[in-house]
């Protein structure tokens, strides 16, 4: 799905569902967040970072593929 196409609220969600997939902390995330952007939490991002965010994080295997 094109993430243009999503409102804030639904690629916000859809991060939410991304990390837990990952298996990452909030804090994790957080450092993430902050590294990239320089922001603590995904509600002070942009709406095209938050974008960005999603994409990075559908593009990454999951820890369960790695095992396969």
């Amino acid at each position: 799905m094109d993430e243009k196409n999503l409102n804030r609220e639904e690629i916000f969600a859809r991060t939410t569902i991304e990390v837990k997939r990952l298996g990452w902390s909030n804090k994790q995330g957080n450092e993430y967040l902050q590294v990239t952007y320089g922001k603590q939490k995904r509600s002070e991002l942009t709406d095209l970072q938050l974008q960005q965010f999603l994409k990075y994080l559908e593009l990454q295997s999951s820890p369960n593929d790695l095992n396969d």
